[in-house]
């Protein structure tokens, strides 16, 4: 048994994936949204598919899953797991050796199982693990399990085979609790009862009449489902692959549920559409986008309503909203509501966006120059959710508040240093200049850098070299000597990077900036502190200041105030916005006489 820790560069989370084989099996299928994936494909054939293999290997997809049952090799392959290379051995014996050679050239187990009288074993590289352990046992490893959890590893693979349990377990999974069950029945009541916490399948294994289900939470999966068929079930996969849910879990085991099954009517959603109020079903306004509020009301639990396929953030009393770009015109909007068994239901209303005939105009103050960045899409350091539709909100808004918008939308470095040199050269003709960023941010030595989507930070010396430094967008605002300067950072979410690093001179979030006379800056969460990405289409800060931006009337620093107050109300107290100011005058979005 070997303890490996090789800190390497985290691309993605890998999301623990697993197959059993037992005679007179059923297939159990566990599908999940939001995996990260791109495109799959799914092959089955009654011998070891090692042409299938190569040949998608070519073509870019990876091994996410392996399994055998009822003569069957069934393998899945994925685009988007970000794994740079992958290997894989059959072995008649427990591949020992193989795991330990390829532990010393920086892979790690990504799936292991048993069928047909064989261990396979597939390791990749690319992965978030920064350590890996495995053991082997005849009993169920219950106190090795406790005694890794109690370190800081989490359950990435558990296999039955050969009258042996094999468990593996990792650092740097993403997980931050996790819970097994085992049980002589199919555990349907315990899935149920841990995705209403939150949790999802991550590990299932069969051994002789037992189940065991793995339950983790903080895998960035929204939704999942699962089916247990006796035959393979490439009708439930191609039904859910329409619905953008990809295989994450596919075993196999002896489908005896004891449990009597009970038909149910699934009511579906109840939807109601608090904002914007509608008068028969339709409304007029004269914006760019507009903020739809409401309530989605359902017995199971709503999973997610997705409005003009924007999907909308939501509360656990079903409350929602989401941010909707319209065109000029009848708009027909679409909010569907699904609950946690899948039941939906759509309601739609008609918006009008048609400028009003002889409008008072806004007034604001001075000439105003925005810079706006949204950084989601990292090649090496996975996918964020919201900023790019955060910086795409940002810009909308500002434009409805008198600015000028420059704009940039997953950025490389070279991409971010023309636009900000942009921005500065422009400003000098400006009075107000305010930069927004949306994406991952790290402080090294004290400094802030701002992280664009092609850095490939192994280690915290490429920080400088791969990344922007946020002085520079201080520096050009100094140099332009715009009479008020703003930047807001929503750039405090958890470093990908930073978990293959020796804890050095990094730290968590964001640094203290002091902001030079006549600016303002604001932060998503308080200094050295992160914030989360949110669930919706944009994140909890950003939705915050969306949200007030626009109400007369308001100082900046009241503004942010009212922010801070909603971010912290909406994350439990988890996260605090926080501000460094030294404005010399009052700065109001808009003003009403």
């Amino acid at each position: 048994m070997f303890l490996k820790k090789i800190f390497f560069v985290s691309a993605f989370v890998i999301y623990a994936n697993l197959f059993t084989y037992s005679q007179d099996n059923s297939w159990a299928l566990v599908m999940s949204k939001n995996t990260g994936h791109t495109s799959s494909i799914w092959r089955t054939r009654t011998y070891f598919p090692e042409q299938e293999i190569k040949e998608h290997w070519d073509k870019g997809y990876y091994i996410t899953n392996l399994t055998y049952n009822k003569g069957l090799w069934a393998l899945v392959m994925a685009k988007g797991t970000n794994y740079t290379e992958q290997m894989w051995r059959t072995r008649a014996y427990f591949p020992e050796q193989e795991i330990k050679e390829y532990w010393d050239k920086g892979y790690y187990i990504t799936k292991l199982t048993y069928g047909n009288g064989l261990w396979a074993l597939v390791m990749s590289k690319g992965v978030s693990f920064t350590a890996q352990i495995w053991r082997t046992r005849t009993y169920f490893p219950e106190a090795e399990i406790k005694e890794n959890w109690n370190n800081g590893y989490y359950i990435s693979n558990l296999v039955y085979g050969e009258g042996k349990w094999a468990l593996v377990m990792s650092k740097g999974t993403g997980f931050t609790d996790q819970i097994w069950r085992t049980r002589t029945y199919f555990p349907e009541s315990e899935i149920k009862e841990y995705w209403d916490k939150e949790y999802y399948i991550t590990s299932m294994a069969y051994k002789e009449g037992q189940w065991t289900v793995v339950m983790s939470k903080g895998t960035g999966f929204t939704s999942q489902i699962w089916r247990t068929r006796t035959e393979y079930p490439e009708k439930e996969i191609k039904e859910y692959c329409d619905k953008e849910f990809y295989i994450t879990e596919f075993t196999s085991g002896y489908y005896n549920n004891q449990q009597p099954v009970i038909e149910e009517h699934n009511e579906p959603p109840l939807i109601t559409i608090s904002e914007p109020y509608l008068d028969r079903g339709f409304k007029i306004v004269n914006e760019k986008q507009i903020k739809i509020s409401g309530n989605a009301k359902d017995n199971d639990g709503i999973s997610e309503v997705v409005i003009n396929n924007v999907r909308a953030n939501v509360d656990l009393d079903g409350n929602f909203y989401a941010y909707v770009v319209l065109n000029e015109g009848d708009n027909i909007i679409e909010v569907k509501a699904i609950d946690k068994k899948f039941a939906a239901s759509t309601k739609s209303f008609t918006i009008n966006n048609k400028p009003k005939v002889n409008q008072e105009p806004i007034k604001y103050t001075g000439k105003r120059l925005a810079l706006v960045i949204g950084n989601s899409n990292y090649l090496h350091g996975g996918k964020l959710l919201n900023p790019v539709n955060d910086s795409k909100s940002m810009k909308l808004i500002l434009e409805s508040l008198g600015f000028t918008v420059l704009s940039c939308e997953n950025c490389n470095q070279k991409e971010m240093k023309v636009i900000i040199d942009e921005f500065g050269e422009k400003l000098e003709n400006y009075d107000v200049g305010l930069f927004f960023y949306a994406g991952h941010g790290v402080q090294l030595n004290g400094y802030n850098y701002l992280i664009p989507i092609d850095a490939k930070l192994e280690n915290e010396k490429d920080v400088e070299y791969d990344c922007v430094q946020a002085g520079r967008v201080l520096a050009k605002m100094e140099s332009a000597k715009s009479k008020t300067n703003l930047i807001i950072l929503d750039a405090c979410r958890d470093n990908p990077f930073e978990r293959s690093w020796t804890r050095g001179q990094s730290a968590k979030g964001l640094a203290f900036m002091n902001a030079p006379s006549g600016s303002l800056i604001a932060y998503a969460t308080s200094p050295g502190n992160t914030a989360s990405d949110g669930k919706g289409s944009n994140g909890l800060y950003t939705s915050a200041i969306l949200d007030l931006i626009k109400q007369p009337n308001i100082k900046i620093e009241e503004l942010f105030k009212k922010v801070r107050i909603r971010v912290i109300e909406e994350s439990g107290g988890k996260q605090t916005p926080w501000e460094s100011t030294s404005l010399t005058g009052d700065f109001y979005f808009t003003k009403e006489n």
